[in-house]
């Protein structure tokens, strides 16, 4: 028995560890349906995602070629600094070519050269007066291009320039008041133009003239206002004078009996002489000029079949001038010139006076001469007197429609002795009436030959 209960405790322990050794398995259910354990995949990382392809690097540009270096002009470049002793050399002086006068600023130092004259002189003078030859021959063609305080490229031969080209620019946009066609041969037309420089260009005596002063300078036979005119104009002031004898060198007078500063304004002659010009050609220093002596201007045109001419009237002499009959004479257009002057008449008022258009050095607010191209009075029956219609007419006009020029200058009344000097001893002198019926150079299709000044002034303004 003892060895039967020894067999039955051992059974026991055996199976109390196989028990333990098995964890305590849950006790499985017959009934259900015996699966498999499930097969658990290892945990595997995700396959990376391929690397894009790197792009391939751009070729690179290629670099631009450096651009070229501007070229760089070899000529020498000079300030003009005008002509030594100015004021004082004579003519002759001047217009010599071998003379070493003209000044020029290089590189900051002064320097001294001759000017070539031209072929034109080389080819015909045969004499040591170098003033045979005008401007509108070819004469002195760098000496009629120079102004003073302007750079230009130069070509130097040794002592001598033979070449220049001009570098300062000068504004060139003015616009005249009324507006003018170059070329129309009309009545109106002439008077038009007459107002293009008026109230913008000052009086230089010689201005319009070439260099060498015997005809008509390159701005006197140019289409337009000179811009040399509008700068010189805008430079100045009430103070301005075209004759300072106590400065010579810098004086716009030729006390040398030329005027190297032709190229700043206008005087009388050059004036209507530059009117002219424009009225009968249509492109710049494309025909001759027609500045002359202011004298016999309305003579000169007249030989050309533009008109007639008249000395005087009948009544009137040096020695017995009816004033009254003189202005009656006059018409519209008409080229007036006297001793020493010359203007264009641009109509006649209801009380007897005349408007005309001219350049002049009448004084300035602060007693300067210079004032230039303007509208002025003539009053005949009461010489010089501004109680007229003219001169309400002229003092309007200037003012509303030329107010920079008013600033310095008022309107004039001329006296009848500077306004009809015809001696008899300057057989020259009168007045050009225009011939208008188709036979002549100009016409009159606007018919102001019938209308007064006050008609004219109106219609040319139109009513502004």
């Amino acid at each position: 028995m003892k060895k039967l209960y020894k067999y039955m405790i051992a059974i026991m322990l055996v199976a109390v560890i196989f028990f333990v050794a098995s964890g305590c398995k849950e006790k499985e259910d017959p009934n259900k349906e015996k699966n498999p354990d499930p097969i658990v995949d290892p945990i595997v990382d995700p396959e990376p995602e391929p690397e894009p392809e790197p792009e391939p690097e751009p070729e690179p540009e290629p670099e631009p070629e450096p651009e070229p270096e501007p070229e760089v002009d070899p000529r020498p470049i000079g300030k003009f600094i005008g002509i030594s002793g100015y004021g004082s050399i004579s003519r002759t002086t001047a217009l010599n070519p071998t003379n070493k006068i003209f000044k020029f600023l290089i590189d900051g130092e002064t320097k001294y050269f001759k000017i070539y004259p031209g072929d034109i002189i080389y080819n015909n003078n045969t004499s040591s007066d170098y003033s045979l030859y005008k401007c509108e021959d070819g004469a002195y063609p760098i000496q009629n291009e120079l102004c003073e305080g302007y750079e230009y490229y130069l070509t130097i031969d040794g002592e001598t320039i033979t070449a220049v080209e001009q570098i300062t620019e000068v504004p060139n946009d003015y616009e005249p008041v009324v507006e003018y066609t170059p070329g129309l041969k009309t009545l109106k037309n002439l008077l038009a133009t007459a107002f293009a420089p008026c109230g913008t260009t000052l009086y230089v005596y010689g201005g319009g003239w070439d260099y060498q002063d015997v005809g008509s300078s390159n701005e006197a036979m140019s289409i337009g206002v000179s811009p040399n005119w509008v700068k010189f104009f805008n430079e100045n002031n009430a103070n301005y004078t075209y004759k300072d004898s106590n400065n010579k060198a810098k004086s716009y007078y030729p006390f040398g009996s030329w005027n190297e500063y032709y190229y700043a304004g206008l005087d009388c002659s050059g004036y209507v002489g530059w009117v002219i010009y424009n009225v009968m050609n249509s492109e710049s220093l494309s025909g001759k000029g027609y500045v002359m002596g202011a004298s016999k201007q309305a003579k000169v045109f007249s030989s050309y079949g533009w008109g007639t001419w008249q000395h005087t009237v009948s009544g009137s002499s040096a020695s017995s001038y009816n004033y009254v009959a003189l202005a009656d004479a006059l018409k519209v257009g008409d080229i007036l010139s006297t001793s020493g002057h010359v203007m264009i008449v641009l109509g006649k008022c209801d009380d007897g006076s005349f408007v005309i258009l001219h350049s002049t050095p009448t004084d300035s607010i602060t007693g300067q001469p210079g004032a230039g191209v303007q509208l002025s009075a003539i009053n005949p029956k009461n010489s010089g007197s501004n109680d007229c219609e003219a001169y309400r007419l002229c003092s309007e006009y200037m003012k509303k429609y030329f107010p920079k020029w008013s600033e310095r200058y008022q309107a004039s009344t001329r006296s009848n002795s500077t306004a009809f000097n015809f001696p008899d001893d300057k057989p020259n002198t009168g007045f050009m009436h225009w011939t208008l019926d188709g036979t002549g150079v100009l016409t009159d299709p606007d018919g102001y030959a019938n209308m007064s000044a006050k008609e004219i002034l109106a219609d040319l303004f139109n009513n502004k």
